[in-house]
C-alpha cells in the first residue's frame, strides 16, 4: 500500500483512523468468531474457555441478542488482536515490536501509587508500534470493543501529542479494525486476497 492509498483509506473513514468496520455475521452463521485473515477460528465455548466474556446489553430481539454475544470487552478484543499478532509474527517478524502500555484497569491503593510514581499517565493508548513505515515513526492503538467503548478526554490529548510527533494514532472498535488498521500501516495483504 503507498502512502496516498493509506491516506485514501483514513479519509474515507468516518472515524479517527478506523481502518474498516467491524464484522457482522448474521443469525443465519454459525456461532463462530472468524479471527479475520488468520488460520484461527474459534467457537463460541472455546472462545469463552480461553477467558473471552461477551458484554452483556438489554435487547428483545434476535439481532439484538445476537451482537451482544459479539460485543466482547476491550480487555477481550485486545487479547484476541495480540493473539493474532503473536500468530502472524513468525511470518511478520516486525509484530514482534507491538507491546501493551499498562496504563487501565483497577489496582489497588498502593500499587496504584507506586504506579504513578513510576510514571503511569493516563490516556496512553493501549498499544504501541515503535516501527517506522509510511511517513510516520510509528503507530498508536487505543482499542475499545465494538459497542459502547468511549475516548475519553485523556486518550485524545496523547492522540493528538502523539500526532503531532509523527506517530500514526488510531482508535480501533474491536481487534478487526485493529488487524486491517496494522495491515494498512504495514502494506501487508492479510486478507490473503
Amino acid at each position: 500500500m503507498t502512502d496516498e492509498e493509506l491516506r485514501k483509506l483514513l479519509a474515507s473513514n468516518p472515524d479517527i483512523a478506523i481502518a474498516g468496520a467491524p464484522g457482522r455475521l448474521d443469525s443465519t452463521q454459525s456461532a463462530k468468531v472468524d479471527y479475520q485473515y488468520t488460520k484461527a477460528q474459534g467457537s463460541r465455548l472455546e472462545l469463552m474457555a480461553r477467558g473471552f466474556a461477551p458484554v452483556k446489553h438489554p435487547g428483545g430481539s434476535a439481532a439484538a441478542a445476537h451482537d451482544e454475544f459479539f460485543n466482547f470487552t476491550e480487555e477481550d478484543e485486545q487479547m484476541m488482536l495480540i493473539e493474532w499478532v503473536s500468530d502472524m509474527s513468525s511470518d511478520f517478524p516486525q509484530l514482534k515490536w507491538i507491546f501493551h502500555v499498562p496504563n487501565g484497569g483497577h489496582r489497588y491503593p498502593a500499587v496504584a501509587k507506586k504506579m504513578k510514581d513510576m510514571g503511569q499517565s493516563p490516556g496512553v493508548p493501549d498499544l504501541l508500534f515503535p516501527f517506522v513505515a509510511h511517513e510516520y515513526c510509528g503507530l498508536a492503538i487505543e482499542m475499545k470493543r465494538k459497542r459502547g467503548g468511549v475516548v475519553s478526554d485523556k486518550q485524545k490529548a496523547w492522540m493528538s501529542w502523539l500526532d503531532s510527533q509523527g506517530w500514526l494514532c488510531s482508535v480501533c472498535y474491536g481487534h478487526e479494525q485493529a488487524i486491517e488498521m496494522i495491515s494498512a500501516y504495514l502494506s501487508i495483504d492479510f486478507h490473503g486476497d
